[in-house]
């Protein structure tokens, strides 16, 4: 190379391509290290060939590639640290000693191990680099990877992160786009209703370089262009409208009304269908009935009379008890001392044979209801083998 790369800086400025490259037509022999925030890696070098690489990062530790890869089991890992601790040894020679795996395989996944903590280095763009002109100690197999083959798999791999991405992005800014109708300033600007003054002018900033239609030329897709123009005029009413404490008390005011509309509705709805269901199961058609229960359930899962009724007429259905007694928990655990539900649940264990925990139940009710004369009779039925 021509150009002459520091010791150390930055990947906004080197690339890891142009980093290794340059060692390598230098014949370096070194350790370079990449982090990025809390990620540390090193890559071992000799005579400008990589030959090994470690990470920090608990998910690439040798042993958990290994049990990724399906070479060995978790047991098998922590027979190797055991190992490890009382010899010395590095683990994977350990695996080899304890036979967990042979040296032939052990040298192709390390290979391949290698490899993927490198590969993953070349999607990190705001990281720093340094490079320490020592020899590395000879504790590991030197693997000699062609610096040429790591170039081709991590700038391959960045290709394809970058489509993803770019696919994301479009899938994204086309959701917005239709949603835009129905989404609020908050739910664009990805902050909460209590956010500060601060808070809106960094998300507003953040949010409008984003989707800036100049940020995205490369897509040269014209629908989306119109698409961003129309998100960043939101964006941009969005932030005129909550930096203002006037113009955002009457935004939120409105939000808050359009919120006790849609409640409501969501209550009449799961009401009208709750009636439905009670009108099927009364004529006995109780598969109808579920299934109009569970769309009042589905349109307001916080009432415990829907998944009651649903349980009564569940367990009428032949193969569906287990799926009322669900139902029937999930109404007491909403309200936890309605005695009714607890009487139902406890006839329902009668029916698949389970009167301990049938049992259980009835005297519950009588804990704190001790009048209640359908506890009373069911307990009483099973005293007298009437069950």
């Amino acid at each position: 190379m021509k150009n002459r790369i520091p010791i150390k800086g930055s990947l906004k400025y080197f690339s890891l391509p142009q980093v290794l490259t340059y060692l390598n037509e230098q014949k370096k022999t070194g350790i370079l290290t990449v982090e990025d925030g809390d990620v540390r890696k090193n890559i071992f070098i000799e005579d400008g060939n990589v030959i090994f690489a470690s990470s920090n990062k608990e998910e690439d530790r040798l042993g958990k590639m290994l049990v990724r890869a399906g070479k060995i089991t978790s047991e098998q890992v922590a027979e190797s640290l055991r190992l490890m601790k009382q010899t010395g040894k590095l683990q994977g020679i350990s695996l080899v000693e304890l036979g967990h795996i042979t040296a032939k395989d052990l040298f192709c996944e390390l290979t391949a191990h290698v490899k993927e903590i490198i590969v993953s280095l070349f999607l990190i763009e705001d990281g720093t680099f340094s490079f320490q002109r020592i020899i590395p100690s000879p504790d590991f197999v030197k693997l000699k990877i062609k610096t040429e083959s790591l170039l081709c798999e991590g700038i391959d791999k960045k290709k394809v992160k970058k489509r993803e991405k770019a696919n994301l992005f479009i899938q994204k800014v086309s959701y917005i786009y239709e949603k835009i109708g129905s989404l609020n300033y908050y739910d664009v600007l990805e902050i909460n209703l209590k956010a500060s003054h601060d808070e809106i002018e960094t998300a507003y900033v953040k949010m409008s370089k984003h989707y800036h239609p100049d940020r995205h030329c490369d897509l040269h897709d014209s629908a989306m262009e119109d698409k961003l123009v129309v998100i960043s005029n939101f964006i941009k009413r969005g932030y005129l409208t909550l930096s203002s404490k006037i113009k955002r008390s009457i935004y939120d005011a409105e939000l808050l009304k359009k919120a006790l509309e849609a409640s409501d509705n969501y209550i009449a709805k799961a009401e009208g269908q709750f009636k439905r269901g009670m009108k099927e199961a009364g004529k006995g058609n109780f598969g109808d009935a579920v299934r109009f229960f569970h769309c009042a359930i589905q349109a307001n899962s916080m009432n415990a009379k829907y998944w009651a009724y649903l349980s009564v007429s569940m367990s009428s259905l032949s193969g569906r008890i287990k799926e009322a007694e669900k139902a029937i928990l999930k109404a007491i655990d909403l309200e936890p001392y309605n005695a009714g539900y607890h009487i139902h649940l406890g006839r329902i264990y009668i029916k698949v044979n389970m009167k301990k925990k049938a049992v259980h139940h009835f005297r519950n009710v009588l804990t704190w209801d001790p009048a209640n004369k359908n506890a009373r009779k069911e307990l009483d039925k099973l005293k007298k083998g009437h069950r």
